[in-house]
């Protein structure tokens, strides 16, 4: 049985095709304007994905493949993934993510020792492996990134070597709270998205999301602390007692201090040219920790669906994604300020949803205590 799907249109844009030519050449093959249904979710820290369901016709499988690139609301997507586990439904699943992510392919193929701000570190890391490398066969011809503004207050001392590209900038990001879009273009033949790194605005005077205010609905909430640690150990070159060695949080005690221990044996006081002081080889070490512990934190969330009806609050016009807004959850006595750090859009044979998770949390107050 084929199943007969909806036309649908995005608020912006139609959704583009891109197929490939050659390297990083494309050209544009088709306008997605049929489908079951397509979720884009625009994230903070990390890379976008998106997901379709789209009808089973010969067209449609050779122009679906791994590669094709999608134009979404100014984004450039590529295809990782196509699987169709029913003919019958007469529809298959089309996946993938923002060019960003093609970073996973890209290694920090150097020792690299800075001390600097980590949106600066990220810019790095973009511009030595993926935009403009030395070896040009690293060279991933459709990204590009704009130097960054001051986005955090102080300097770090960093260290890696052999980092997977994509985990060091999103595990920055992610410790530091700031984030990343991805603007794209076209110009003959050449595809491009745009990388910035930005720091969302404190809007929680302003903005708040309640299901008192209708704005939000379909209400989940998290609270565990099962993978939590919250004071790093970290031990670095050497052998034995001699074998260098700092804290994160050490002042911590009881049930508050959980402990995790961090092997940091690549990060070297001496690399090539550069030779760190004691102080500074602690401070490496200490940002180490802090990555890692923030890869293990507490989860304390109250998220749902948000209202696009609602003219209280408009996406894209008073908020968006790495902005900070009010969350109120009286179901679950939660107030607190938070980092929307996804928001996820759907459309669909019913209709249109926007699902947001605030996802970084600033200190709770408990409603009623």
């Amino acid at each position: 049985m084929v199943m007969e799907l909806k036309t649908f249109a995005l608020p912006s844009q139609p959704v583009e095709v891109f197929v490939r030519v050659s390297g990083t050449t494309y050209e544009s093959a088709s306008i997605l304007d049929i489908w079951k249904s397509l979720s884009v979710t625009i994230n903070y820290y990390t890379a976008n994905s998106f997901s379709a369901t789209v009808l089973l016709t010969p067209a449609n499988i050779k122009l679906f493949v791994p590669d094709t690139l999608l134009l979404i609301d100014k984004c450039f997507y590529y295809v990782d993934k196509v699987t169709c586990d029913n003919l019958e439904n007469g529809t298959f699943q089309v996946s993938g993510n923002s060019l960003f992510a093609k970073t996973s392919t890209r290694i920090v193929y150097r020792t690299y020792t800075q001390t600097k701000r980590a949106e600066l570190i990220c810019y790095d890391h973009l511009r030595n492996e993926v935009v403009a490398p030395s070896d040009s066969k690293r060279k991933i011809g459709y990204l590009d990134v704009a130097s960054p503004a001051v986005l955090t207050s102080s300097t770090i001392q960093y260290q890696n070597s052999y980092g997977v590209v994509q985990e060091e900038i999103e595990t920055l990001c992610d410790t530091y709270d700031f984030g990343f879009k991805e603007v794209g273009t076209f110009s003959n033949g050449a595809v491009k998205n745009q990388v910035t790194f930005f720091k969302g605005r404190d809007l929680s005077n302003v903005v708040e999301f309640s299901a008192e205010f209708e704005n939000i609905g379909e209400e989940t909430y998290e609270n565990s602390n099962y993978d939590e640690r919250t004071t790093a150990l970290i031990w670095g070159e050497g052998e034995g007692s001699a074998r260098k060695h700092t804290q994160v949080n050490n002042s911590l005690t009881g049930i508050d201090r959980k402990e995790l221990y961090v092997d940091a044996r690549d990060l070297q006081k001496t690399t090539d040219d550069v030779t760190m002081t004691d102080a500074q080889y602690l401070v490496a070490l200490q940002e180490r920790g802090k990555k890692k512990l923030a890869e293990t934190p507490r989860v304390l969330a109250a998220n749902g669906t948000v209202d696009l009806n609602s003219s209280l609050f408009v996406y894209g016009v008073d908020y968006e994604v790495g902005d900070r807004v009010k969350r109120t959850s009286t179901a679950f006595g939660l107030q607190d300020s938070q980092v929307l750090t996804s928001v996820t859009k759907t459309w669909d044979e019913t209709g249109t949803y926007l699902d947001g998770v605030f996802g970084r949390e600033s200190k709770v107050k408990i409603l009623g205590k």
